[in-house]
C-alpha cells in the first residue's frame, strides 16, 4: 500500500469489506486439525503434535569427539617460512592481473568504491600504477587490517587441506 493511501486511512475505521478479507485470510493460515495416525482437532492437542514432531527432529545427537577434532584440525595449516617470504616480496603485475581475470563477476564495490568489473574494463590503462600504488599502500602501512588480510590471503601458495574419510 503507497503512503499516501496509508495516510489517508490514518484515523478511520477499516470498512467491513477490509475486515471480512483480513479474517478469511486468517482463517486460511489457521490449522483446525491435524491426522498422524489419530485425528486432533483441539488447538492444544494440534500444538503437541507439532512440538512433539519438532523435538524429535530437533533433539541432540551424540557426536565422536576425535572426529569433530579430526574436521576442525583439517583447514589449520602453518605456513612455511617460503610462503611467509613471498609474502614481504612487492606485489606484481601479474599476480594482480590473474585476481583479477579469476574473481566473480556482479559483486558489491571494494572499499574502494570500485567492483571487479571496473579492473577488469581499465587493465589496459591501471596496469602498469595499480601495483606499484597497492606496493606504496602495503610498505608505507597505508592499507587497513582487512586491506592486508585480503591481499595476504590472495597470495599464498597453497592447496587447501581436505579432511579424509577412514572407517571405524
Amino acid at each position: 500500500m503507497d503512503t499516501g493511501k496509508q495516510d489517508r486511512l490514518v484515523g478511520k475505521e477499516p470498512s467491513l469489506h477490509r475486515l471480512l478479507k483480513t479474517r478469511k485470510c486468517q482463517a486460511t493460515r489457521l490449522i483446525n486439525q491435524i491426522h498422524n495416525g489419530i485425528l486432533h482437532t483441539s488447538t492444544a492437542s494440534v500444538l503437541k503434535v507439532f512440538t512433539a514432531r519438532f523435538h524429535s527432529k530437533y533433539k541432540r545427537i551424540q557426536i565422536d569427539e576425535r572426529s569433530v577434532r579430526r574436521i576442525a584440525d583439517c583447514g589449520e595449516k602453518t605456513d612455511t617460512l617460503e610462503t611467509n617470504t613471498s609474502l614481504e616480496e612487492p606485489i606484481s603485475q601479474e599476480e594482480i592481473r590473474h585476481a583479477v581475470t579469476h574473481g566473480k563477476a556482479n559483486k558489491a564495490p571494494g572499499q574502494d568504491g570500485h567492483c571487479l568489473e571496473f579492473f577488469k574494463k581499465a587493465w589496459d590503462v591501471i596496469k602498469h600504477n595499480l601495483p606499484q600504488t597497492m606496493n606504496h599502500m602495503y610498505i608505507d602501512d597505508r592499507a587497513s587490517a582487512r586491506q592486508k588480510q585480503g591481499l595476504s590471503a590472495c597470495r599464498r601458495r597453497h592447496t587447501p587441506r581436505t579432511p579424509t574419510i577412514t572407517d571405524h
